[in-house]
């Protein structure tokens, strides 16, 4: 079972705007969990083509360093999936 801190770990190496695609871990990829929002709400998305009704999320803001050295805000977006209680 993955800790919260390999969890982590995984969602930086995932992200799509980092620096070079071959790094492991992005460059100066620092995320603000102090200013993170909570909402919940009954909605739907769509993965893979299948409808997913999502009941609450996330929004977590980070920052990074791009390809030309410039700085960008960005967030990770996290639904929780099915009905929810809270």
């Amino acid at each position: 079972m993955a800790t919260a801190d390999e969890l982590g770990q995984y969602i930086a190496r995932a992200n799509p705007y980092k620096q070079n695609p071959q790094d492991a871990e992005p460059q100066n990829f620092d995320v603000m969990l102090d200013e993170t929002e909570k909402d919940k709400y009954g909605v739907k998305w769509y993965f893979r083509g299948q409808e997913l009704r999502i009941a609450a999320a996330l929004r977590i803001p980070y920052c990074f360093t791009d390809k030309d050295g410039q700085p960008v805000r960005d967030y990770i977006l996290i639904g929780f999936e099915g009905m929810g209680s809270g």
